[in-house]
Formats: structure tokens, C-alpha cells, sequence
């Protein structure tokens, strides 16, 4: 596994070093927040991404799920930096 990975995520926690991590998967739609994904997700299913939270120090991480990360190549919604 790769530090990119969101996978290795759940093993420590990048700023305070515990090891007690919380993790789910939720859409990025926005119901009642923002819409941290817009454009990449499919005709009414919004795009998914794993979200970890550190119990100890309440860091907080969030990772587009693999068919979001595909789709941003394609999208007019997202630019990608020089």
C-alpha cells in the first residue's frame, strides 16, 4: 500500500499519530451540506467517498471513491492544475 491509498489511512492518523480512526462511505450529494463531488456521479447516484475521522484529535479525511476519481478526467465540472 501507498500513503495514497486511502486504505492505508485506517492505520494511523497523519497529524497526531493515534491509531483509533473511524471509517464510512458516503455519498458526496450534499444533502444537507455541500456537493463535494459535482459532476461524477451517474444519473440520480451521486458520486461515493470514503470518509476517515480520528477519534483522538478529530483530523478528518476524505476520498473519492475509485468511478469518481475516473470520471474527473472526462468532466467540465472539475479543472485540472497546471
Amino acid at each position: 500500500m501507498t500513503r495514497t491509498d486511502p486504505e492505508s489511512r485506517k492505520q494511523r492518523c497523519p497529524v497526531c499519530d493515534a491509531r483509533e480512526i473511524y471509517h464510512r462511505r458516503t455519498g458526496a450529494n450534499g444533502g444537507y451540506g455541500p456537493r463535494l463531488l459535482p459532476g461524477l456521479g451517474r444519473f440520480l447516484k451521486s458520486a461515493e467517498m470514503d470518509v476517515y475521522l480520528c477519534a483522538e484529535c478529530g483530523h478528518l479525511q476524505f476520498f473519492a471513491d475509485e468511478q469518481a476519481r475516473q470520471r474527473v478526467r472526462d468532466t467540465y465540472s472539475w479543472r485540472r492544475l497546471k
